[in-house]
């Protein structure tokens, strides 16, 4: 059985220009130790909404280890009651936060590239390693290859910025597949075979592990592009978050 901590309601903000998802942060009195990468369960004590989806969802951390204290998540709203409680709960009401769970973890691998393929929040467990690295020091090849329908529902936009400035995210893709016409410093369309090969050359992609973390499908559909372009399974890994998590 999990252990579960007892934690508060810290703050709560904006994660896109739509407002359509928020970051979430959450207190806690205990250390909180987690590698980056790793989800938790998180349960709200009170609300006043209820439906039959429950009172607990499944979250990616999206905050560093190096903030013990401190666990931090990324959602898009939706209409259940649990995201409107998430969003309506005062600051400082108590929460439960189950122990981490999860191997989807960077791979030890210092002369490896590390490739991350998103889609939309799945960018959290990526914040949390991007973050990782720099309060650790820990400097790795790494690419990012960002998938998101519009601008307006990028999440993690001013942190991923940042990481750039700072050398932590040497190569970054950023594409978007709802909107029409270009748009300055993304590309169009879904990630796929050509999108990769132009970001990631053939002696690299020799190199190259792949994490994937999206919706439900992109695993799957991320997996074949990248068979592919002959990637062992072995160097796949891949997180995707249930249809019951996202309500």
């Amino acid at each position: 059985m999990l252990k579960d901590f007892s934690m508060t309601l810290a703050d709560r903000s904006w994660a896109s220009a739509d407002k359509d998802a928020i970051v979430v942060g959450f207190r806690t009195a205990q250390p909180f130790h987690f590698t980056p990468g790793q989800y938790v369960r998180v349960r709200l004590l009170g609300g006043a909404h209820q439906d039959a989806h429950g009172d607990a969802r499944i979250f990616n951390v999206a905050s560093s280890p190096a903030e013990s204290d401190r666990v931090e998540i990324v959602t898009r709203l939706r209409g259940s009651a649990f995201k409107k409680n998430l969003l309506e709960l005062p600051i400082g009401t108590e929460v439960s936060v189950s122990a981490p769970i999860g191997d989807f973890t960077l791979v030890d691998v210092v002369k490896a590239k590390h490739v991350f393929v998103i889609g939309g929040t799945g960018i959290a467990p990526i914040l949390s390693m991007l973050h990782y690295l720099w309060d650790s020091g820990v400097r790795l090849d790494v690419s990012l290859l960002y998938s998101n329908k519009t601008v307006g529902r990028v999440v993690g936009a001013d942190a991923l910025g940042r990481w750039q400035r700072l050398g932590v995210l040497p190569h970054f893709v950023h594409t978007l597949t709802q909107t029409v016409g270009a748009v300055e410093g993304y590309e169009s369309g879904r990630i796929d075979v050509e999108m990769i090969s132009r970001a990631i050359s053939q002696d690299d992609m020799k190199r190259s592990i792949f994490y994937i973390s999206g919706p439900w499908g992109m695993g799957e559909a991320m997996h074949d592009v990248l068979r592919a372009l002959d990637v062992p399974d072995e160097r796949i890994h891949i997180k995707e978050f249930d249809l019951q998590w996202l309500q």
